[in-house]
């Protein structure tokens, strides 16, 4: 199928097991079409696979089906990826297991994902019934229009990557919230505020030895993992910092009575590791280790352990939370 497909009304497709593509693309690649789907599609069953130039979605729902949005598929120019609804979930609401979500470009660096719902929250769900959690995969920079936020909802057992830019220093987007098993940013991201849920890891730079930086813009962040916060690249010059200068930044475990650990003598369990803290910029006046009652959504005091192990010595507090501005590299 070739040239501009659209459609602004609701679909509903009810066959049997069955996968949709939308090919806008011409054979040489020189005449690519549009994509628009500005109603709401629902698949029952199967994948939704689109390529073309530019790719315009409202709401997409599949009840477990993957969905692979892949924006100037020749890589002829700059092109979009918009969502003008409320984004996609692959789950049936949570009724079903999950499919996996792919946002992508051609490539050169200059196609963009445009969050345009009118200010309101745009959500990427793979979160399953029980644990049968589906990835998050976005290839393609992020910008928005009016701080759209963007919440990555992969559950307890799926994966987020972010590959690409979230946001830019002169236009970041809204909050960025993401709930995952692991969570790999080798990209930066310009948001007002990260929160983050990691059942197991959360990580940046780990693919590559580029220089990335997270903005939080202001806004009070977290990090909650049941394991590693790490920096695994090897470029030395990544950074969190808050161009502000005014928005704490906690640390935390998943739940205030789990023990968190600071520093690389801490090998299992919830904990942040060295190179982690040395990534944190000066411009993080508040940098806080565990739950306390006074933060954000008013959480219980911490009653887990904290352990830091640094120098091959190690403190063990049981207090409600350790606010730091800077943890010694060595």
């Amino acid at each position: 199928m070739t040239g501009v497909q659209t459609c602004a009304l609701p679909i509903y497709l009810l066959a049997n097991p069955v996968n949709i593509t939308l090919d806008a693309t011409s054979a040489d690649g020189s005449n690519d079409g549009d994509v628009t789907l500005t109603g709401t599609v629902t698949l029952t069953t199967g994948d939704l696979t689109v390529d073309g130039e530019d790719i315009a979605v409202g709401t997409i729902g599949t009840a477990g089906g993957d969905v692979d949005l892949n924006a100037d598929a020749s890589n002829v120019g700059a092109h979009t990826i918009s969502f003008l609804g409320t984004g996609i979930d692959t789950t049936n609401a949570g009724a079903s297991n999950a499919g996996n979500i792919f946002l992508t470009a051609g490539g050169g660096g200059d196609d963009q994902l445009v969050l345009n719902n009118s200010g309101n929250v745009v959500t990427l769900r793979t979160d399953g019934a029980t644990t049968n959690d589906a990835n998050i995969t976005i290839s393609i920079p992020v910008v928005d229009t009016a701080d759209e936020p963007l919440t990555l909802n992969a559950g307890t057992d799926g994966d987020v990557d972010l590959n690409a830019a979230i946001g830019q220093t002169s236009n970041p987007i809204g909050l960025l919230t993401v709930t995952a098993d692991n969570v790999d940013v080798d990209a930066n991201v310009d948001a007002f505020g990260l929160r983050v849920t990691a059942k197991s890891s959360f990580d940046i730079d780990s693919t590559d030895a580029a220089a990335y930086t997270i903005d939080i813009n202001g806004v009070e962040s977290f990090i909650n993992s049941g394991g590693l916060i790490g920096n695994t690249g090897t470029s030395a010059a990544d950074s969190i910092i808050d161009s502000t200068g005014t928005a704490q930044l906690l640390l935390r475990p998943l739940a205030n009575t789990d023990g968190f650990g600071v520093g690389d003598g801490v090998t299992t369990g919830g904990r942040v590791s060295t190179a982690f803290m040395g990534i944190l910029g000066g411009s993080l006046t508040d940098v806080e280790i565990g739950f306390d009652a006074a933060q954000i959504g008013s959480p219980s005091d911490q009653t887990g352990t904290i352990t830091i192990i640094e120098d091959r010595k190690s403190t063990r507090l049981n207090s409600s939370h350790i606010p730091l501005s800077r943890m010694p590299s060595s």
